[in-house]
């Protein structure tokens, strides 16, 4: 549990508050027209999350319903796409126990989505509208 939602720690009393899971499971089903734990225990994690340094610890952003699916359905590896500086990177150092590879194309990063597009809105289209010059 080295990335989390921001406001989550290993102890946090949120993750036993089945109301806490509720709210964003409902807000996915509305956005999604889908039950995120029906469909990740069905097909398992098919986009990656995001985490970035947030001064502390690393922390998903976006990808929070996905990250709470998969701790609920007790699934303890997830697709994660870290996104840090140069000024971070000494950060990255707390995850390279982790199989890892570096992504610096579009190419590789629409490897790592099964079901989202560069010009759509969610998934690869918000890497489309906040890191596109991380990827050439």
């Amino acid at each position: 549990m080295r990335i989390r939602p921001a406001d989550i720690t290993i102890d946090s009393p949120k993750l036993q508050d089945p109301n806490w899971f509720k709210a964003k499971f409902d807000d996915w089903a509305v956005q999604y027209k889908g039950n995120i734990l029906e469909e990740i225990a069905k097909d398992g994690q098919l986009n990656p999350n995001l985490a970035l340094w947030n001064g502390e610890n690393w922390r998903i952003e976006p990808g929070q319903a996905r990250w709470m699916a998969l701790y609920k359905l007790g699934i303890p590896d997830q697709k994660v796409i870290v996104i840090f500086s140069d000024q971070e990177e000494k950060h990255f150092e707390q995850l390279k126990e982790f199989e890892h590879r570096q992504i610096t194309t579009r190419a590789q990063l629409e490897e790592c989505f099964l079901t989202t597009k560069w010009e759509d809105h969610h998934g690869l289209g918000f890497f489309r509208r906040k890191f596109s010059t991380y990827f050439s």
